[in-house]
């Protein structure tokens, strides 16, 4: 459904999957998906989860944030779903949960690419760009937004 309102097939998302990653960051346990904003779930007493529905932030990431484990910072990343553009997204968020980066980008080329996971090293946080483009024009044919491509 986020991907339907991207493309302005769907109006007042309010919810999506979050189904791909669970990551605990500043006392707030989160559900992430490749589609869909971070989503803050709660576990009771009882073993049962519950969330309100409120997404934590303005922005999607990747199912893969990392989390330095020295300053308790993370970082992720998000990409266009949609394929129209090979634009990409990154914030960092401090150890309290607060945003302190955000910036983004163009992968080469210009084209859409999964990214599916990030890297970061003291200095850096890298881009892994793989040969599966991402797009909805690959639905016709592919039946999915993602499609091998071994010339890229």
């Amino acid at each position: 459904s986020m991907i339907l309102e991207k493309v302005g097939l769907l109006r007042g998302h309010v919810s999506g999957p979050s189904n791909t990653n669970l990551v605990y960051h500043s006392s707030k346990l989160m559900a992430l998906s490749e589609a869909d904003y971070p989503m803050e779930l709660r576990i009771l007493q009882d073993g049962k989860t519950e969330s309100d529905e409120k997404y934590l932030y303005n922005d999607m990431w990747n199912a893969h944030p990392k989390i330095d484990p020295v300053s308790g910072k993370l970082y992720w990343l998000d990409y266009d779903l949609t394929g129209l553009s090979g634009k990409f997204s990154y914030g960092v968020l401090d150890a309290d949960g607060k945003p302190e980066r955000n910036c983004s980008g163009t992968m080469g080329g210009g084209k859409s690419v999964m990214i599916h996971d990030l890297g970061i090293t003291e200095r850096y946080a890298i881009v892994i760009d793989v040969p599966v483009m991402v797009g909805i024009e690959h639905y016709a044919t592919e039946k999915t937004l993602w499609k091998y491509d071994a010339s890229h």
